[in-house]
C-alpha cells in the first residue's frame, strides 16, 4: 500500500476561506515592500501626516529618520508603487541628472524627430489651341488661355531634445505620480544647492517631491536653500519599538 501523502496545512484567512502558507521571502522583505508585514506604528499617524503634506501644493516634504526605519515602505504605502518614481542622491552631480533619471522612469526618449509637411496652392497659366472654321472656309489658329490649380509640397523634420524639468512639468503635475529622492545627503553639498532651486520651481509648477536622508543630515534640504524655509514640511521617523517589531512577526 503506497504510503499516504499529507498536504500542507491551510492557513485560515480573517477574512473567511483559507489561504496557502506563506513562504519566508513573502514575510521577510528586505529592499521591497513589505505586502503581509506592514505595521503602522501604534501611538503615530504617520501615514495621514504624510498624506496631508504630499498633497499640499506647493511645499517638498523631507522625511528624516536612521536608517532601516523605514522611510521608503512609508511613502510607497501613501503614494502607491504605482504612482512613485524613486531615485537616489549617489552619483548625482549636477541637478541635470536628476530630471534626465526622472525622464528615464517615465520613458522620455532623448530625442525624437518629427516631421512637418505643408501644401500651398499654385495657379499655373495654361494656353490650348485648335484649328476652326467658319462655314466651310479655312479658319485660322483659336487659342484660349486660362490657369489651373496646381498643389506644390513641401516637407521638413525638425530634431526635439530632453527638457528636463520642462519635460517632467509636462507629464506629472497636478497628477498622483511623485518623485522620492532617496539619500538626498548622498549628494554634494554644491550639487545639493543648485538641486534645489530647480525643486523648488518643481513643486511651484505642481510636481509632487518627497525627500529622505538620515537624521544627522536631516536639514541639508533647507541648508542648501534657506528660501526654502516653510516650503519643506519635515517628519521625522523614529526607531522601532520592540512592540511594533514583535507585530511585524505576529
Amino acid at each position: 500500500m503506497p504510503p499516504i501523502r499529507r498536504r500542507k496545512p491551510l492557513l485560515t484567512n480573517p477574512f473567511g476561506g483559507w489561504i496557502k502558507p506563506l513562504r519566508a521571502v513573502d514575510v521577510f522583505t528586505p529592499g521591497s515592500f513589505p505586502a503581509y508585514t506592514y505595521v503602522a506604528r501604534e501611538g503615530e499617524v504617520l501615514e495621514q501626516t504624510l498624506r496631508d503634506a504630499v498633497e499640499t501644493p506647493g511645499q517638498i516634504v523631507s522625511l528624516v529618520g536612521p536608517s532601516k526605519s523605514g522611510k521608503t515602505v512609508l511613502v510607497e504605502k501613501v503614494v502607491g508603487i504605482e504612482n512613485l518614481i524613486t531615485i537616489t542622491g549617489a552619483g548625482i552631480e549636477s541637478p541635470d541628472i536628476i530630471w534626465h533619471r526622472i525622464c528615464d522612469a517615465l520613458n522620455v526618449p532623448i530625442s525624437h524627430t518629427a516631421a512637418k509637411s505643408t501644401t500651398k496652392k499654385k495657379n499655373a497659366d495654361v494656353e490650348a489651341g485648335g484649328t476652326v472654321s467658319v462655314f466651310g472656309f479655312a479658319g485660322g489658329q483659336a487659342k484660349t488661355k486660362g490657369s489651373l490649380g496646381v498643389d506644390d509640397q513641401s516637407g521638413s523634420t525638425m530634431l526635439t531634445h530632453r527638457r528636463g524639468l520642462e519635460d517632467v512639468v509636462a507629464l506629472i503635475a497636478g497628477t498622483d505620480k511623485a518623485i522620492l529622492i532617496d539619500d538626498f545627503h548622498y549628494m554634494p553639498r554644491d550639487v545639493q544647492s543648485e538641486s534645489a532651486k530647480s525643486l523648488k520651481e518643481a513643486v511651484r509648477r505642481g510636481v509632487k517631491i518627497i525627500t529622505a536622508a538620515v537624521m544627522h543630515r536631516g536639514d541639508d534640504l533647507v541648508r542648501a536653500n534657506p528660501e526654502l524655509r516653510g516650503r519643506v514640511r519635515s517628519i521625522d521617523l523614529k526607531y522601532w519599538s520592540h512592540d511594533d517589531l514583535k507585530l511585524i512577526a505576529v
